[in-house]
């Protein structure tokens, strides 16, 4: 899940903190909100099919270190 969290994270920020930047609170939450709808579903299904790649490479490896992926 920690991947999909850094995904998340990353693209809302990259999103919202563009400038000019918020002034308030209230367009801070409108930008979060604009950046979260703006999210199609094919991005999120990439970001899953990485996560379990990822956990197979783990499965495979019988749970040792992956130095890289």
């Amino acid at each position: 899940m920690i991947l999909l969290f850094c995904f998340l994270w990353g693209f809302i920020k990259d999103t919202v903190y563009v400038p000019p930047l918020p002034q308030n609170l209230d367009e801070l939450k409108n930008r979060i909100r604009t950046a979260i709808t703006s999210m199609i579903p094919d991005m999120l299904s990439r970001v899953w099919q990485e996560f379990v790649y990822r956990c197979d490479i783990v499965r495979v490896a019988g749970g040792g270190h992956i130095e890289h992926l």
